[in-house]
């Protein structure tokens, strides 16, 4: 191998060490994961997705804003180029636009965790997005609940629900693997 192969590949070693010690996939995963389910539990207990604006997203962001930063102050690493900024900015746009009550809460987190993705070159954060993103208007109209009557009587909810239960697992398992990358660094 060359001297520069070997300093490419370094590098890129170093990269997703900082990533695993930041947490920069598992986090987001997590906290929207758990905001989805707190989006379902609020449509459940309120019977309604409407009465709840896309402003809720903007919170489950802030917090995921908040999360993020109170970890780079405890890790001392630096929020690299991620854009956690970015997708909340654009959640607040999302909000701003008119018709966004159309879209529902979960557009917002969807497209926040594309951003994530997109800005840290993780294709589980924009996949997963993606999804989140594409299946909201339909929760919102009910679409979903046409469909699937075997869900229970509010299968939007469930959907919701289910959503983030897989977010969230699929987060918890993200952070254990990044745990055991940080922990291979040291030894």
């Amino acid at each position: 191998m060359s001297l520069d192969n070997l300093a490419l590949r370094a590098a890129e070693n170093t990269q997703a060490r900082v990533r695993a010690q930041r947490h920069a996939t598992s986090l987001p995963l997590i906290v929207v994961g758990l905001g989805l389910l707190v989006i379902a539990w609020l449509v459940l207990r309120y019977w309604s997705l409407t009465i709840f604006p896309p402003v809720i997203a903007v919170g489950i962001l802030l917090c995921l804003y908040v999360t993020m930063w109170a970890q780079r102050l405890a890790t001392g690493l630096g929020s690299g180029r991620d854009g956690y900024g970015l997708a909340l900015v654009v959640a607040v746009l999302v909000v701003l636009i008119p018709m966004s009550q159309l879209l529902g809460p979960s557009f917002s987190l969807g497209l926040a965790l594309v951003i994530l993705g997109w800005r840290g070159r993780e294709p589980l954060l924009w996949g997963s997005g993606l999804i989140v993103a594409a299946i909201s208007p339909f929760i919102i109209h009910g679409t979903i609940g046409s469909f699937v009557h075997f869900l229970g009587s509010d299968p939007d909810a469930v959907v919701t629900a289910a959503a983030g239960a897989v977010l969230t697992a699929m987060g918890i398992r993200r952070f254990a693997r990044e745990r055991r990358t940080a922990l291979m660094e040291e030894e």
